[in-house]
């Protein structure tokens, strides 16, 4: 059965496109996934190095993927302010909402590109323990977190 299940989630999370739904699989454990900001406008991207490079894959889906915008391009404005560093694109996002259409300025290859984006909703997120949000956890639910977490509880 386990090599069935992973040839499944592999066919299907690694290989494929389906989404993992992380908020069952926490469930397993009493842990609950919560949004941190999901009002708040984002690039959905990471970034390395000097300026703004990108630094992986951009997430299939994302308004940047979409644009064609990914790994090595180089970021270089937004909305026609220069951005240099994350702090700038941060600053520079905080009037922003989701849907917002952005122009972005681009470098790939030596060639300065540019291109019109909505913005993304921040999808970053925070594991909170059910006892923490007052839910109850079950006995099943806290030997699945004892298995799987152990002494790093």
């Amino acid at each position: 059965r386990s090599d069935a299940f992973a040839e499944d989630f592999f066919a299907r999370y690694i290989d494929g496109r389906d989404i993992v739904d992380y908020e069952a699989l926490f469930r397993l454990a009493g842990i609950a996934v919560q949004e941190v900001n999901p009002t708040d406008a984002s690039l959905d991207v990471n970034v390395f190095g000097r300026g703004l490079r990108v630094a992986r894959m951009t997430r299939y889906g994302s308004s940047l993927y979409e644009a064609g915008i990914n790994k090595g391009d180089l970021i270089v404005s937004v909305e026609g302010q220069q951005v240099v560093s994350p702090g700038d694109l941060q600053r520079l996002m905080q009037d922003k909402r989701p849907g917002d259409r952005l122009v972005v300025e681009f470098r790939r290859d030596g060639t300065l590109r540019q291109t019109t984006i909505e913005a993304d909703a921040d999808r970053r997120i925070r594991l909170v323990a059910f006892e923490v949000l007052g839910e109850p956890v079950s006995s099943a639910q806290r030997l699945f977190r004892q298995s799987w977490l152990g002494s790093q509880q």
